[in-house]
């Protein structure tokens, strides 16, 4: 599973340190709904989960860092700067987004980790891409055009 994936490449990143939750947007394209997680239960285990309502942030929301990463393509720095928001961005399409924070090592998240972060979550927007053209391709729906588009 590419969330999975995803997730073991991050923790290696972080050395295992912190909490991190991967949001992706619903069929709707309203709310960023939490997929996948690591560092949330006391065994430190990657969760993938399929029950969305986990986490559910709406995109509109105006006092989040998730939902201003998602719209602004750019990475948000909460407040207290113990967490950061860091988007998933193909060309111009933002793909979802992953929430960094907590039990870090560093007292706050500093700007060169979140550049960091912010150029592991292209390389995370090409992996999600790549995984939707080759479930088209499997099922036999891909166009010419997402082919030319990787």
């Amino acid at each position: 599973d590419s969330y999975q994936a995803i997730m073991q490449v991050i923790r290696t990143y972080l050395r295992g340190e912190g909490r991190v939750i991967l949001y992706r947007p619903n069929g709707e394209g309203d709310r960023l709904e939490a997929r996948a997680s690591l560092g949330l239960s006391t065994s430190g285990e990657i969760v993938v989960s399929d029950d969305h309502r986990v986490e559910v942030i709406a995109i509109e929301s105006l006092g989040s860092s998730v939902a201003q990463a998602y719209r602004e393509r750019n990475y948000q720095l909460e407040e207290n700067e113990e967490a950061v928001a860091i988007p998933i961005v193909f060309e111009e399409d933002s793909l979802g987004v992953i929430w960094v924070g907590g039990d870090l090592s560093c007292d706050s998240i500093q700007v060169g980790l979140a550049d960091s972060l912010f150029r592991l979550g292209t390389e995370i927007a090409l992996v999600l891409r790549s995984g939707h053209v080759s479930q088209d391709l499997s099922e036999g729906t891909v166009s010419a055009d997402d082919l030319l588009d990787l």
